[in-house]
C-alpha cells in the first residue's frame, strides 16, 4: 500500500478543533458525512479497487468507500 494518500484528520471535541495524531485515507465513490461532518474521499487507490473486489466476491456485498487509519505506536488516538 505504497500509495496510500495519509493526512492528519481534524475534529470537533467540545467545540475544539483538534488534529488527530493518528493519519487516515478515506477512499470512496462519492464524498461521505458523519456527525455532522463532511469529508471528501479520495479516487480508489488500485490496491484498494482490487481488494474491494476479492471481498464482495466472497461476501456478496457492495462497499462504496474504505477508510484507512494508520497509528505509528499505540498512544495514536485522538
Amino acid at each position: 500500500m505504497k500509495n496510500i494518500f495519509w493526512k492528519n484528520d481534524e475534529a470537533v471535541i467540545y467545540g475544539k478543533r483538534i488534529t488527530t495524531k493518528r493519519k487516515e485515507a478515506w477512499y470512496g465513490d462519492s464524498d461521505s458525512s458523519y456527525s455532522n461532518t463532511s469529508k471528501q474521499t479520495l479516487p480508489w487507490a488500485i490496491e484498494l479497487l482490487e481488494l474491494r473486489k476479492e471481498i464482495e466476491e466472497i461476501i456478496d456485498i457492495r462497499f462504496n468507500s474504505c477508510l484507512l487509519d494508520l497509528y505509528n505506536n499505540s498512544n495514536g488516538g485522538v
